[in-house]
């Protein structure tokens, strides 16, 4: 294992990001650039959720466009993270991610927030390590009426009057806290940075990658993207759930209330309901606006819906995260000749395994992602590379 900001290994100050990059856009390729001269960096890791996303979804661009356009923007290493880590709750995701950074020598945790700065997350993780009983507690007094837990939580923490300055409801602030609370947790805790949304970078307006695929939808415009992911984009077919909303139907007929149980993330009933609406609904936009209620939101439900997809059971699902216990587990997916000279000096430390090259020897250890991208390649068949067993890392010279 590797101690973060220990001299052992490297002389080299290593920053890490966590990110989706779901488009690349610019406000992605200015955190970069401001990150890497605020830190002063001389290596920066960056550990992106694969096709599958945080939110249940497939990214509108396979993971080697984005990585592409990251290591082209001023990453130095881009690296897969499991499935077990990406298709996770904020608070999951979080933790499976921040620890794997750390395990990988990373110094200091750099993001993005709306406003909020470090002071402000720490005062609220100091603040909300204190409540944990109360917040508990009123959780399950909110959970009782029927509310989701992510809006039972939300309205417990409202309840409790945090001493906080800025929206904890934003998404990133959401995961900004998540981040700062596990890493209060580490015993070699790494530094962390903030950076607050800009509106515009070099003359362009910033806008959040949810506008940007929203319109990509209607028509391609290279203007709303960097250049370098504009190419990658004008290059594949861009991707949604709607595209693999046949195929989520296929899957569900095949299921009984029973059977739909055994799928990782199906509770409460939730199964009979699937079922109910599935068929009449026509679309998978109307599908989930029958699914999503007080009770369950948005992202909870397309979780689930991906794991319908994947076939991911609860003993599938169980087997990844006992194997991700016993050795995270990332791909390599590129790097730069910085990047290249930190993996050597860190090869032997770390007790993160890294794959360069999926064959049938790792191909278990990675085995969430390779199911992700299977049937991401069938859904896109003729439009989309195979993406693992005859890929090999970008080589990024600079």
């Amino acid at each position: 294992m590797l101690n973060a900001g220990s001299s052992e290994y490297t002389n080299k100050k290593v920053l890490g990001i966590i990110t989706e990059y779901n488009p690349f856009h610019f406000g992605h390729e200015y955190q970069l650039h401001a990150l890497r001269e605020k830190v002063q960096a001389d290596v920066i890791i960056v550990l992106m959720s694969g096709n599958v996303v945080q939110r249940g979804e497939y990214a509108i661009a396979s993971k080697w466009a984005r990585a592409e356009a990251a290591l082209s923007s001023g990453a130095d290493l881009v690296l897969e993270a499991p499935l077990v880590a990406s298709l996770q709750s904020a608070d999951y995701f979080a933790a499976h991610n921040v620890r794997t950074l750390h395990e990988l020598g990373v110094d200091v945790l750099g993001f993005g927030t709306e406003t909020a700065n470090e002071s402000d997350l720490l005062t609220y993780a100091h603040w909300h390590a204190n409540q944990i009983e109360a917040i508990d507690m009123s959780v399950k007094q909110y959970l009782a009426e029927g509310f989701s837990y992510p809006a039972s939580y939300q309205k417990a923490l409202d309840d409790l009057n945090p001493p906080v300055n800025f929206d904890t409801t934003s998404p990133n602030h959401l995961l900004g806290i998540q981040y700062v609370a596990y890493n209060e947790t580490l015993e070699q805790k790494l530094d962390f940075v903030t950076l607050p949304r800009v509106e515009n970078w070099k003359g362009v307006d910033v806008l959040s990658g949810s506008q940007i695929r929203q319109a990509l939808e209607q028509e391609f415009d290279h203007s709303v993207v960097p250049q370098v992911m504009a190419d990658q984009l004008e290059q594949s077919s861009l991707m949604n759930w709607n595209h693999a909303f046949p195929f989520l139907k296929f899957r569900l007929a095949q299921h009984t209330p029973d059977t739909l149980q055994e799928i990782w993330g199906v509770r409460e009933g939730i199964e009979n309901l699937i079922l109910r609406v599935y068929k009449a609904s026509k679309s998978y936009d109307e599908l989930i606006s029958n699914l999503v209620s007080k009770r369950w939101s948005k992202a909870s439900i397309q979780r689930i819906l991906m794991a319908v997809l994947l076939d991911i059971t609860v003993n599938v699902w169980q087997q990844m995260m006992a194997d991700f216990r016993k050795e995270p587990t990332v791909q390599l997916l590129g790097f730069t000749d910085a990047g290249r000279s930190y993996l050597n000096q860190i090869k032997n430390q770390t007790s993160v395994n890294i794959i360069s090259n999926i064959n049938q020897s790792t191909a278990d250890q990675f085995r969430g992602n390779l199911r992700a991208d299977g049937i991401l390649e069938i859904i896109q068949a003729g439009t989309l590379t195979e993406q693992n067993f005859t890929k090999y890392p970008i080589v990024k010279r600079k």
